[in-house]
């Protein structure tokens, strides 16, 4: 089924950007390279339909064919999705960022918990064993 689609359009615009991030992903892309992804693009605003985008694919783009039928199948579901207004899935859900700890984030939350001590925190090993004297990097 083809799917009313005109150039410069906002939705024109969502579904290049959601193609060129999902060509990435399964890498018949690079990052620099938008081309595949307008030229996927104007074959919907030509009216092709998801077999005519798949079969085109295989046979004249990636000749290997792999992965085109799911490729197409996942952009008329992107297509659906942003017309009724949702945002793009462009790639799989992502796990979700996490940050990593800064040494003075530790030495704050070690602060915190009650050990009130003036002297940086290099020197707590070199204390441990009972000596008063700076490591030999202080």
């Amino acid at each position: 089924m083809a799917v009313p689609i005109a150039v410069g359009t906002p939705l024109a615009e969502a579904l290049n950007t959601a193609v060129h991030t999902k060509l990435l992903e399964v890498g018949w892309g690079s990052e620099d390279d938008t081309s595949l992804a307008e030229f996927i693009v104007l074959m919907l605003v030509n009216g092709k339909t998801e077999d005519q985008i798949a079969s085109e694919l295989a046979s004249d783009i990636l000749p290997e064919g792999e992965g085109t039928q799911e490729f197409a199948r996942w952009l008329f579901e992107q297509v659906r999705i942003l017309q009724n207004g949702g945002p793009t899935v462009a790639t799989e859900t992502q796990p979700e960022q996490q940050s990593i700890p800064s040494f003075q984030d530790s030495d704050e939350a070690r602060r915190s918990k009650g050990d009130q001590q003036d002297a940086p925190l290099a020197y707590d090993s070199d204390m441990a064993d009972g000596s008063a004297a700076a490591p030999g990097n202080a």
